[in-house]
């Protein structure tokens, strides 16, 4: 009953989240914020108040970091903290690592992303290339809902993935 709760929700997040970052470069908090909740109301009653909690201050730590290095925005942030939670609700696990993983695979996806990016208005001529990436200019944008909202199926893929592979 969670995890169908959790994944409905999850499709309408970033449903939602995608195509007003797409339209208007921005994420709705009337889309995040009440998922946020919802979020924590599952893991309190899957795992205790306390974990919800726990969940909820890590995630935010974690995004808060990235708006403070300039890797996204706070819609991001936000959007980063209602996926995590409902993906951790969605695995049916306490465990604060999984926000790591949803980390890794949206700052890798980021990485790639801006740097093909950059490699194709430079006409994939790779001295341009080079001189664009020491100008400090920025390298590539991409609605933020995207990568996060791939980094979240990517970390649930791999976890059913292995929970089949181990029995």
């Amino acid at each position: 009953m969670i995890s169908m709760v959790a994944i409905i929700m999850l499709l309408v997040l970033y449903t939602v989240s995608i195509y007003t970052d797409i339209k208007y470069k921005l994420i709705k908090n009337i889309v995040t914020m009440p998922t946020i909740l919802v979020g924590i109301f599952l893991l309190s009653y899957q795992h205790g108040l306390f974990n919800g909690i726990r969940l909820f201050g890590i995630g935010l730590i974690l995004g808060l970091l990235l708006e403070m290095f300039r890797i996204w925005a706070s819609g991001d942030t936000k959007l980063f903290v209602a996926g995590g939670l409902l993906t951790i609700a969605i695995m049916g696990v306490a465990d604060f690592s999984i926000l790591f993983y949803l980390l890794a695979f949206n700052l890798f996806l980021y990485l790639i992303i801006g740097h093909v990016y950059t490699l194709s208005i430079s006409k994939f001529n790779f001295r341009e290339y080079r001189n664009r990436l020491r100008s400090n200019q920025r390298i590539g944008q991409i609605a933020g809902a995207i990568p996060i909202f791939i980094s979240n199926f990517i970390v649930l893929g791999v976890y059913f993935l292995f929970s089949l592979l181990m029995g």
